[in-house]
């Protein structure tokens, strides 16, 4: 008697869908996909799960070498992938009234500018900006044809003062927060931190007591860097979204996304309650907290990939979960061949780390600093070329391979060698704290 094989067909015909659904969340640029956006019928509904997973475009910064300079803003790309579509405009870009050269021009960018599009005819951008901060509000469509639109190109060497010592909140940010927070915000601590919240929940000061009290130990003993002085910053805590959503447009021109951010220039980070997930919570403020104490220990300038990979690495040492999520990531990505050679990523200025492979990049940072720090062979190095940051050494893609003692080909067949071994026996599904990421 033959068994009937349609229900353990059909139970496998869904988890490999669900499995490609979950690919392709990850990867709204495969090249396919962006060409299936173009076919009739299905063309709109391909565009909309695009336009649903892409991830946006946070915290740009230009290049300076003073310590307000705006590449110490970091933001944390947002905990869904849901959020509306942004794109980078360069200074000097026409802005008109109508897609194409027949449009009337309204006006020119003066800088470059993270704006919100709303709807896309071909390579024209329809585009937006409400007024704040003395910046006038604009509307118009813009050309993205060139690369450079989506994802400009800033200057990747800065000299970095070298470690500078914790900068105590600027009062008007501070008025700012207790005017969104109300008559429930309060004040304390969190750990070495200044607290102003209006959370009233005992995880709160659980997370403080036995998280946020072991970060500058932690740091330490994981990257033999002493940050320089006492933390003076101060945690801002908003119990719900709204407020914290309207205090992050209010002190930051740089898109902010829903989850927490961190300014060392003005002394503070600042994250949301609402609805979410207390680990969640806990991981970003970890997070967020060790770009102050990377400015402490090695100045404000450092290149995306590894201020973010160290606040990655620094959350994964005291929470547990980011490291084995980011190795996933970058194992799907390397199986699809997707993976940046280790050369560009740590190229990328702030806009390309930041931009549309944004999640993917994290990921990557994360578990190529792991490599970097953590091989036998090439540890040594990575601790000279923290120690030669600290001292104010200029940061260049070439900084990196003369203290490693290996160029880039011997660290690419390196990179390889190392990664066949990790990425072998992988889950087929994210794990959890993969999600969003």
């Amino acid at each position: 008697m033959r068994r009937d094989r349609t229900g353990p067909l059909l139970i496998y015909s869904f988890l490999a869908a669900a499995a490609g659904l979950v690919w392709l969340a990850y990867h709204p640029d495969w090249p396919p996909l962006r060409r299936a956006a173009e076919i009739p019928v299905v063309g709109p509904l391909v565009a909309a799960f695009r336009d649903r997973y892409t991830p946006p475009s946070p915290a740009a910064s230009p290049a300076a070498g003073e310590e307000e300079a705006a590449v110490e803003i970091v933001v944390e790309p947002a905990a869904h992938p849901d959020a509306e579509p942004w794109i980078w405009v360069p200074a000097g870009t026409e802005l008109r009234d109508e897609p194409g050269a027949a449009g009337s021009v309204v006006g020119t960018l003066e800088a470059l500018t993270n704006l919100r599009w709303s709807e896309r005819r071909g390579d024209w951008y329809r585009v937006a900006r409400r007024a704040s901060r003395g910046e006038g509000a604009l509307e118009g469509w813009v050309l993205a044809d060139d690369p450079a639109v989506s994802r400009p190109t800033l200057p990747a060497t800065t000299v970095p003062p070298g470690p500078l010592a914790a900068r105590p909140i600027d009062p008007a940010v501070l008025a700012t927060a207790r005017a969104l927070m109300g008559a429930g915000a309060g004040e304390g601590s969190c750990g070495p931190y200044r607290l102003l919240t209006d959370v009233r929940e005992e995880a709160l000061g659980a997370l403080c007591e036995e998280v946020v009290a072991r970060v500058d130990a932690a740091y330490g003993e994981r990257f033999r860097r002493r940050p320089v002085g006492e933390a003076a910053e101060t945690v801002l805590v908003f119990a719900g979204r709204e407020a914290f959503s309207a205090f992050a447009g209010a002190t930051s021109r740089w898109r902010v996304e829903a989850t927490g951010r961190a300014s060392a220039a003005d002394g503070y980070v600042a994250l949301a309650w609402e609805g979410r997930d207390r680990g969640e919570v806990a991981t970003t403020l970890v997070h967020e907290l060790a770009h102050l104490v990377n400015r402490r220990a090695l100045g404000p300038a450092l290149p995306a990939w590894l201020d973010e990979g160290m606040a990655d690495e620094l959350a994964d040492r005291l929470l547990g979960g980011k490291y084995e999520a980011a190795l996933w990531r970058v194992g799907m990505d390397r199986a699809a061949g997707d993976l940046l050679p280790l050369a560009e990523l740590v190229d990328l200025g702030s806009a390309g780390f930041y931009g549309p492979r944004g999640y993917a990049n994290y990921a990557q940072a994360l578990v190529a600093l792991r490599f970097f720090s953590q091989h036998p062979e090439l540890a040594p190095g990575f601790g000279r070329f923290l120690e030669a940051l600290a001292a104010g050494a200029a940061y260049s893609p070439a900084v990196l391979p003369a203290h490693l003692g290996r160029s880039w080909e011997e660290l690419q067949a390196a990179w390889d060698a190392w990664a066949a071994g990790r990425f072998q026996e992988l889950p087929p599904f994210a794990p959890a704290a993969a999600v969003g990421r």
